[in-house]
């Protein structure tokens, strides 16, 4: 009880307490008994080990990233509770109307080509890496490629992009600029033969990780690259 009365001190979501506790049951050291050496300890050295842990958590955040649902708002519900996330954006195409629940679960939903317009077809997040561009890629016709995408992006100065439109799950950097599409939470183009969403994680650095959206299992990097060669292809060919 002591030990669980600290850590909500810091009022952290739980994926942080998570990276923060496990490592310690990973080498089989009491929690608790660490708790009780924290109380022990120098006034300053514990000043200084707070300080560690809210600079780390101020720096961490955990997003969940999806797109394309289209109306599968079961498959969508399911994702949402049953990961942690500290923030919740919508790429598009979410066949929201303007009295549906869902819209209280996201931080930003943005218009997809299958969307009414009272969502905006553009929005921005801040990160402790500076804002992310969010729009669902539609009017910016990135089945041909980011030509025309980046060009908007860097005339204001972002560096990350999310978005949707193709239901591919993909990651890429062009143009100096970090473009990440979860995929169809309904259902992929390509061969993941699945679902997907994707988890992004920003501290010092970006992290993303593509998941199945009806077995919440990661993706193998194989089947993501292969899809990958497979949109490359299309774009070629779009173009």
């Amino acid at each position: 009880n002591k030990l669980i009365k600290f850590v909500s001190f810091f009022n952290t979501p739980s994926h942080f307490l998570t990276k923060l506790i496990l490592p310690i049951i990973e080498i089989n050291v009491n929690p608790f008994r660490l708790f009780f050496l924290f109380q022990k300890m120098d006034f300053f050295i514990k000043k200084c080990i707070i300080y560690f842990i809210l600079i780390y958590w101020r720096f961490f955040m955990r997003l969940l990233v999806v797109s394309d649902s289209h109306g599968y708002d079961e498959e969508l519900e399911f994702v949402l509770k049953n990961i942690t996330y500290d923030a919740a954006i919508h790429c598009g195409d979410c066949h929201f109307d303007k009295k549906s629940s869902f819209l209280k679960l996201f931080d930003v939903i943005v218009q997809g080509n299958h969307d009414e317009d009272f969502l905006p077809l553009e929005m921005t997040f801040k990160t402790p890496l500076g804002e992310i561009f969010i729009c669902h890629g539609h009017t910016f016709h990135v089945y041909k490629g980011y030509d025309e995408l980046s060009r908007y992006i860097n005339k204001k100065n972002f560096s990350i992009c999310f978005h949707g439109h193709t239901h591919v799950p993909h990651i890429e950097k062009f143009e100096n600029i970090l473009f990440v599409n979860p995929g169809s939470i309904m259902f992929n183009r390509g061969l993941s033969e699945c679902g997907s969403y994707a988890i992004v994680e920003i501290n010092h650095k970006i992290e993303v990780t593509f998941y199945d959206s009806r077995t919440l299992k990661k993706i193998p990097q194989s089947v993501i690259d292969k899809d990958q060669d497979i949109l490359n292809e299309f774009k070629l060919f779009a173009k």
